[in-house]
C-alpha cells in the first residue's frame, strides 16, 4: 500500500523570480545552481545555491516579507538542535527582499509524494520527534503540513518553517497555519471566530 500527500490548494499566485532578485542573491556571493526556484509560494521562493567560498549546497529562501523571515530566524535560535528539524544558518537583508540560508533537503517536501507503509511509520516517528523538541523548547508549530515536512539525503524527515511557531500559551490570530491542516483547537480559540 502506498499513500500520497497532495496539496493542490487554491491560493495566491507565487512570486516570480526576476533578474533583480537573482542579482541581489549573487551580490551576497551565492551561486545559484539553477535560475528556477525549487519551490514558490505566495510570499517566498526557495533556490538551490552554493554558499560564498564553499562548495556546499544550501536552500536559500527569498521573501519580501522581512518581518516573517526575521521572526523565523529568531525562532530557530531558540530551539534545541535536532536531526528532525531543518537547520537554519543566516539571513541576508537586501533592499526589497530578505534571504534566508538553510539546510538543503534534496528530496524536497512530501507534497505529492507516494510512500509505502514503512516510510509512513518513519514519517510519524521523525515528525513526532521534531514536535517533541519544539514543545520542550516552549513552542507549538502551527503549520505541520506536507509542504513543511522535508526529506534529507539520509532519508530523515525534517520539519521546517519556524515562522509559524507560537510560544506555548501565546496563540496569535493569523498564525493558524495552512487552511486544510488547521487544528480544531486553533479555529475555536477565543476571538478567532470571525477569522474563519
Amino acid at each position: 500500500i502506498s499513500f500520497s500527500f497532495e496539496t493542490s490548494l487554491p491560493g495566491s499566485p507565487p512570486l516570480a523570480p526576476n533578474c533583480y532578485i537573482i542579482e541581489q542573491i549573487e551580490s551576497f556571493g551565492f551561486i545559484l545552481r539553477n535560475k528556477s526556484p525549487l519551490r514558490c509560494t505566495s510570499n517566498s521562493m526557495v533556490f538551490c545555491s552554493e554558499a560564498p567560498y564553499t562548495d556546499e549546497l544550501y536552500a536559500l529562501k527569498v521573501s519580501t516579507n522581512k518581518a516573517r523571515i526575521i521572526t523565523e530566524f529568531e525562532n530557530s535560535t531558540k530551539i534545541q538542535k535536532s536531526p528532525y528539524l531543518v537547520k537554519y544558518f543566516d539571513i541576508f537583508d537586501a533592499n526589497t527582499s530578505i534571504f534566508f540560508q538553510m539546510e538543503l533537503c534534496s528530496y524536497g517536501d512530501i507534497s505529492n509524494k507516494k510512500m509505502d507503509e514503512p516510510f509512513i511509520w518513519k514519517l510519524i516517528h521523525d515528525v513526532g520527534s521534531a514536535l517533541d523538541i519544539l514543545h520542550n523548547s516552549g513552542f507549538m508549530h502551527m503549520d505541520v503540513s506536507p509542504s513543511n515536512i522535508l526529506m534529507a539525503d539520509n532519508q530523515v524527515f525534517k520539519l521546517g518553517d519556524f515562522g509559524s511557531l507560537c510560544e506555548i500559551g501565546q496563540f496569535e490570530v493569523g498564525k493558524e497555519g495552512a487552511g486544510p491542516y488547521v487544528s480544531p483547537e486553533a479555529l475555536m480559540y477565543p476571538g478567532n471566530e470571525t477569522e474563519r
